[in-house]
């Protein structure tokens, strides 16, 4: 039996499943990457082909392994 290879690419829709975001967070994000700040909050830069969006598995990884833990305290 032929071993599955993991999913390289993802599209918009797969990427936001694969961080837990809403895909309009994906979107916004891409449309506003024109600034620096923008970029600093979303680093991970989509390829084109056609018109599709797509993210590489290891810039989304290394998105997620930026975004700092924050203390949770009970109330």
């Amino acid at each position: 039996m032929a071993k599955e290879m993991p999913k390289r690419l993802f599209t918009v829709q797969e990427a936001a499943d694969y961080l837990g975001l809403p895909t309009k967070r994906i979107y916004e994000a891409v449309r506003k990457r024109a600034t620096q700040e923008a970029r600093e909050r979303f680093p991970v830069k989509p390829k084109r082909h056609g018109k599709i969006w797509l993210f590489e598995r290891k810039d989304l990884d290394a998105y997620a392994d930026s975004i700092p833990y924050q203390e949770v305290h009970d109330v």
